[in-house]
C-alpha cells in the first residue's frame, strides 16, 4: 500500500522534473532568429513547441535511474539529472497521451520525437560538444532504466501512435516545409548563442546519414518518411 508521503513525494519528483524539462525546451526554441529573405516560418509549428507543448510535457511519466547508476552517472553514460519516460517500446503511451487534446496529438508526437532525435544525434556525431549542449537542454531520454540504461529507438515514439490509435499525422503535409525551416532556424540560432561551431548543415548532414535514421520499407508513406524528405528536401536546398 502506498501511504500518503509516498504520493506526496511522487507527486514533488514529477513537478521538479516536468519543470526541467519544460525550462530545456523554453532556451532551446524561444529565440530564434528570423531573416527577411527566408520564407516565413508556419506558426503551426512555432506557436505549439512554445506554448502548449510546455504543458504537455507535464503528462509524461518520468522515471529516474536507480540509485546505483545516479552514483556511478558518467560509468553509465547518463548526468544526475537524467530522466526517462516512455518505458520498454512506450509501454506507458496512452498514460502518456491520455490528457492531450485530440487536434494537438500528432503535433505533441512530432515535437517529442523531433527533441528526442536531436539529443541522440548530439550525443552520437558530435560528442566533443555534447557536455554544453546537454547544460542548456536537459532533454528526457526516451527509454527506462533498470539494471542498467535502455533506449528506445525513436521511430518507436512515431509507429506505436499509429498502431494503437491510426493516428494518420495528415495535417503535417501541408506544413512539412515550414518543419524544416524551423528547426533549420533554430539550430543556427542556437548554436550561434552557445559558441558551438557546428552549423545546421553539418547536424543534419549527420543526422540524414546516421544507419538508425533511414527510411525502410517499412516507413513508406508514413510519418517518419515525410519527416526525414522534409529535412533532407532543406538540407539540399540550400538558402
Amino acid at each position: 500500500m502506498i501511504n500518503n508521503y509516498e504520493i506526496t513525494y511522487k507527486q514533488s519528483l514529477r513537478k521538479i522534473m516536468c519543470y526541467q524539462v519544460q525550462k530545456s525546451i523554453i532556451l532551446f526554441f524561444l529565440n530564434i532568429s528570423y531573416k527577411e529573405n527566408k520564407m516565413k516560418v508556419s506558426t503551426y509549428f512555432e506557436s505549439y513547441v512554445t506554448k502548449d507543448f510546455q504543458k504537455h510535457l507535464r503528462y509524461l511519466i518520468y522515471q529516474k535511474p536507480n540509485q546505483v547508476i545516479r552514483q556511478n552517472a558518467a560509468d553509465f553514460g547518463v548526468d544526475e539529472q537524467t530522466i526517462f519516460f516512455g518505458g520498454h517500446n512506450w509501454q506507458n503511451y496512452k498514460r502518456d497521451i491520455s490528457d492531450i487534446p485530440l487536434d494537438q496529438k500528432e503535433l505533441f508526437i512530432i515535437s517529442l520525437f523531433t527533441i528526442v532525435v536531436i539529443d541522440l544525434n548530439m550525443h552520437a556525431h558530435f560528442r566533443e560538444y555534447y557536455p554544453v549542449f546537454r547544460r542548456k537542454t536537459m532533454y528526457p531520454k526516451f527509454g527506462w532504466s533498470g539494471f542498467g540504461i535502455h533506449i528506445v529507438k525513436p521511430k518507436k515514439l512515431l509507429s506505436i501512435p499509429v498502431d494503437q490509435e491510426n493516428l494518420t499525422f495528415a495535417g503535417f503535409d501541408e506544413h512539412s516545409t515550414y518543419y524544416a525551416d524551423y528547426f533549420f532556424d533554430s539550430f543556427d540560432r542556437f548554436f550561434t548563442m552557445n559558441n558551438i561551431p557546428i552549423t545546421p548543415e553539418q547536424f543534419f548532414q549527420a543526422l540524414l546519414t546516421d544507419p538508425d535514421f533511414q527510411v525502410a520499407n517499412t516507413d513508406k508513406n508514413m510519418i517518419f518518411e515525410k519527416l526525414y524528405f522534409s529535412l533532407y528536401n532543406r538540407l539540399t536546398k540550400g538558402d
